[in-house]
Parts: C-alpha cells; structure tokens; sequence
C-alpha cells in the first residue's frame, strides 16, 4: 500500500508525523510526503525511503499560489497511484480534497489538528473556515479530530463518511524519560543563570501563540530570578524582541529560536507555561 502524507509546511511534518510515518514504513508501507518545504525535512524521512514533493502551499488561503499548488499536489497523487492521503493543516487538506473528489480509488483521511472556528474565535474565521471546511467534508473518507469540542461539531454538522475522535497527535514519551543531562552545564550553554526560575513556551512566533502575555505578565511579576525562554520562530520576532527591549527585560527574556534539543531543554527548565490561544 502507498501513502502520502501532506501538511501545508515542512515544520507540520518534522513537529508531528515523523512517528507516525516510521510505524507506518516499518508495518511495510511505501510512505511519501508532500509539504512545502519551509524548512529542512527531518533527516529520517531519507532513511526510511520516502520521497519528499515540494508542493507550494502558502499558509494564507487567500494567496493565489495555492492555485498552483492545487494543481501540483493533483499531479503527485494522480502520478504515483496512492491508495491513501493523510493530510494535515487546512491549506493543504482543502487542496488535497479538491485534487481527490474525482478520484475513486484514493481514500482521504483528514487530521484536523484544531478548526479555526470554536466557540469565542473571531466572527471572520466562523465566515470563512467553517463554511470550507462543512462544505470539505464531503470528500473526506475519515475525519480526525484532536479536541472534543471539535468532534461534536463535526460528528453533529458535518458529513463525511467516518468522524473520529483520538486526544491529540501521539508523543514518544520515552524520548523525554530517557534524556539525562547536566543541568547547569546546559544552563550555561543557553546563557541562562544557574539559580533562574526558568520559564518556557515552545511555538512558532505568531499572533496564535500568544507568547506577549507571558512576556508582560513577566514584567508584572518584578522578580529579578525569574528568566523566560522561548523556543520558535516566525514572523513576530522582531515584535517581540522591540516589546522585551521597551520593557527593559533583555536579561530576562531569552529567545532561542528554532531548536533539535528540546528534550533538554525541557528538563533544565522549572515552568512550562503555554498560552497558545
């Protein structure tokens, strides 16, 4: 059996299915991946003999390039005679959906990682997402949902053929149990004081993430031992560094970027907090 996994960005597929793919090609499974390739694809999906299509997506639904990515990624899936789609994130499932609809012979699983539309989001995300994605729905074998809140809402409105709910994406928790370091070794190696109370988000640098309020609720709080390190990149960085500069919290506020040592991390810090939206 041939899959192919698609996200609309390269980050979806190192941040989440690289699990998901190595249970599937060790079960004996031909696995692709489609994303656009924002950043570097995760080393392994070479070692595990998958092919990887550049595919244009843009993250905006309004941009025009998804045209051509439509277009594209119809091509992949129509070309290597897949048996199953898996796709993630709303750009490039609603892509992946138009390209199926006409194609008998390929199942479309569907993993909504959270609808934009929820009860208290923005009035123009309930007119724009929802009616897309209920009118979407139609051509997806399996919906997946993540949150409850979500599968009553497509198991009550929506009508594809199967709505599934499963509590989240899957974590290799040995990955965490295992890590053993020297915590003020690491400590140092970050530039983060030894005797810190080290705070931590990990998350793209965008307005969803919500990493502002932590940053001024840090400088509420007045305590010269508390550190914030947060782990992301994206758009808002030069925001919110100029935010940590106009509040004085340069020695304070730590930005780390984009990271491969998160294990460590997670273990030489005290707080995780995560005020995602």
């Amino acid at each position: 059996m041939k899959i192919l996994y698609v996200a609309t960005i390269s980050d979806t597929i190192n941040s989440f299915l690289i699990p998901h793919i190595e249970m599937l090609v060790k079960q004996g499974f031909q696995v692709d991946v489609a994303c656009h390739v924002y950043q570097e694809p995760d080393e392994k999906l070479k070692r595990f003999g998958c092919n990887v299509f550049d595919i244009p997506f843009d993250r905006s639904p309004l941009k025009l390039q998804n045209i051509t990515a439509l277009r594209k990624i119809k091509e992949v899936i129509s070309s290597k005679d897949y048996d199953i789609v898996h796709t993630h994130t709303p750009v490039a499932s609603a892509c992946v959906r138009l390209a199926c609809r006409n194609m008998k012979n390929v199942k479309v699983i569907y993993t909504a990682h959270g609808f934009h539309f929820y009860k208290g989001a923005p009035f123009i995300n309930w007119l724009t997402y929802y009616p897309i994605e209920r009118w979407l729905a139609k051509y997806t074998d399996v919906l997946i949902t993540i949150n409850k809140e979500d599968y009553e809402r497509a198991k009550r409105s929506f009508h594809s053929a199967q709505v599934i709910y499963t509590p989240g994406v899957g974590i290799d928790v040995q990955k965490y149990v295992e890590v053993k370091i020297d915590k003020t070794k690491k400590r140092r190696e970050l530039g983060i004081p030894d005797d810190a109370f080290l705070v931590l988000s990990v998350g793209e640098l965008n307005k969803n993430k919500n990493h502002e309020t932590i940053i001024r609720a840090i400088d509420k709080i007045k305590d010269t031992n508390v550190c914030y390190a947060i782990c992301g990149k994206g758009h808002l960085e030069n925001h919110l560094k100029k935010l940590t500069q106009e509040l004085g919290l340069e020695s304070k506020i730590i930005f780390l970027g984009y990271r491969k040592d998160m294990p460590e991390i997670y273990k030489c810090s005290d707080l995780f907090v995560f005020p995602s939206l």
